[in-house]
């Protein structure tokens, strides 16, 4: 038993950098047999989008004779918190390792023809992936930009 703590980030069994497992013993109040919602048939080609946030889970093992890829696709506002992990982050693009907050492992750390910093061609996916500083949009943000400007690029 525990309960939702509204004044913090921490959500109780999870650890940063490991997967949350949902299940009836460790929150039977979510009662996914009732709340989860399985995804219609999908056809090669098809595309399924959902919010990080919401409870989701893809499949135990793949049956299927084809690949079968999960993109996680992060978008999120410019806080000092994600400023350090965008940091975090970019270190472990440019190695090829899995992000911050994923269990570890090699990753594409091994792949030839990987994806690098200087793939990231446009302004704006510079910034969002950390190797270009933030511009200020007027005074309202001037100080947050400073900062994170600071813990990226020092």
């Amino acid at each position: 038993d525990w309960e939702l703590n509204l004044e913090g980030s921490d959500f109780p069994g999870s650890v940063p950098g490991k997967t949350q497992e949902l299940n009836d013993d460790t929150h039977p109040h979510l009662r996914l047999a009732e709340t989860m919602v399985s995804v219609p048939r999908i056809e090669p080609g098809d595309q399924v989008y959902w919010h990080c946030d919401i409870v989701h889970a893809v499949e135990g093992e793949h049956k299927g004779k084809d690949d079968s890829s999960v993109l996680y696709i992060p978008a999120v506002p410019l806080s000092v918190k994600n400023a350090v992990y965008l940091r975090d982050q970019r270190i472990n693009f440019v190695h090829g390792l899995p992000a911050p907050d994923f269990p570890g492992g090699e990753g594409e750390s091994k792949f030839s023809g990987r994806a690098t910093p200087h793939d990231i061609t446009t302004r704006q996916g510079r910034q969002a992936m950390g190797f270009e500083p933030f511009v200020a949009t007027g005074s309202g943000n001037a100080v947050l930009v400073e900062e994170a400007n600071r813990l990226l690029f020092g």
